[in-house]
């Protein structure tokens, strides 16, 4: 089953309108879309703030939400996560 959808972008590669964003369930890799072209998945720090200035993320009743706060880098974003040796370090 595939993750669920959280937002939309415009494929740059193939020109499509509305790709579907998801998220990976685990992994380092946060975002990633789906187009005719497949699954694409931009595995740096820059192509992750290219899909979250790009994409219109949606809120559980269907409507867009506000841009991400792009001040965080995908770096900040992966050590406020909880699991693993953070968790054992710290007590958050």
């Amino acid at each position: 089953m595939a993750n669920p959808t959280i937002g939309h972008i415009d494929c740059p590669i193939t020109g499509e309108k509305k790709c579907e964003v998801r998220r990976y369930a685990t992994g380092k890799k946060l975002l990633y879309y789906v187009s005719s072209a497949g699954m694409i998945t931009p595995n740096l720090p820059t192509g992750q703030a290219f899909m979250k200035s790009q994409t219109r993320f949606i809120g559980e009743n269907g409507e867009t939400l506000k841009p991400v706060n792009e001040s965080k880098s995908v770096t900040e974003i992966e050590n406020t996560k909880k699991g693993g040796l953070r968790s054992f370090l710290f007590d958050d």
